[in-house]
């Protein structure tokens, strides 16, 4: 009988020995993986005028544009860099004429 208790033991033992290294055939997992670390966001999206200047989004050439509108030139056309300034063909009353747009001090004068 103590033969019979010492070898159900010893079957047990070694049936929960054999149950903690392998689930359905597979190795028990050896680590929780970590997340994926994240990256930073990308810098601005810049784009180029037709004169090859590059203007971050948002920045002075959209400054131009508004004060563009803002001053009830909706109709203008050949928008570009010069310099430290823009300038732009615009029509206003059946007249077309040139303008440069000082986005620093927020002016727009007649000519370009």
């Amino acid at each position: 009988m103590k033969r019979l208790i010492a070898s159900l033991l010893l079957c047990l033992l070694a049936g929960a020995a054999m149950a903690q290294t392998t689930i359905y055939g597979a190795p028990p997992p050896t680590a929780i993986p970590a997340p994926p670390a994240f990256a930073p966001p990308p810098p601005p999206t810049a784009v180029s005028t037709p004169g090859g200047h590059t203007d971050m989004i948002d920045g002075r050439a959209t400054q131009a544009l508004n004060l563009l509108e803002a001053q009830g030139f909706d109709n203008y056309t050949d928008f570009h860099a010069a310099g430290d300034f823009y300038v732009a063909t615009v029509t206003s009353r059946g007249q077309t004429f040139p303008v440069t747009i000082d986005v620093v001090n927020g002016r727009i004068t007649r000519g370009g």
